[in-house]
């Protein structure tokens, strides 16, 4: 039977070499392994308007796709994939750096939800590069609200 104090190594399915691993990350009973937190934690249950949003922070925003197009730079030869995203307070421009897939998979007229860094000054602020997932429409505000708290959209990283 397992404690609190067991050696890692006699876990099953930890074997020498995942053992190794853990070892180097200062883990070595099952209380470590228990113990041991994500470097870093993003939480998606806060949503920001996107009026409210402050340049230099990051943020969670839902909002629709307006336009979402892929192009390729002449200078760097990469792909470049920008969409406009709007919710009720006003509209926000999102960048994708060699991810042309993305303009694949998202359409005009998705709901979405970004969590990025947001870059700019007021009025010409844009998201580069942001985790995004798409998002089905609740008719109910309180249904929405248990998606982020419960559903797929509260992860860790």
């Amino acid at each position: 039977m397992l404690t609190l104090d067991t050696d890692i190594i006699n876990i099953s399915r930890v074997g020498k070499t995942t053992a190794k691993y853990l070892n180097n990350l200062g883990i070595t009973t099952v209380r470590d392994l228990l113990f041991y937190f994500p470097f870093r934690y993003d939480d998606f249950t806060h949503l920001t308007p996107i009026d409210k949003l402050i340049p230099e922070t990051s943020a969670n925003v839902v909002g629709k796709i307006e336009m979402i197009q892929s192009r390729r730079s002449y200078h760097r030869r990469m792909s470049i994939t920008e969409a406009l995203i709007a919710d009720s307070t006003d509209t926000l421009k999102v960048i994708w750096f060699n991810q042309p897939f993305i303009a694949r998979n998202l359409k005009v007229g998705d709901t979405i939800s970004l969590a990025g860094k947001i870059e700019g000054e007021p009025g010409e602020m844009v998201m580069k590069s942001p985790v995004y997932e798409r998002v089905e429409e609740s008719p109910h505000p309180s249904a929405s609200a248990s998606l982020w708290r419960d559903g797929p959209l509260s992860r860790r990283r």
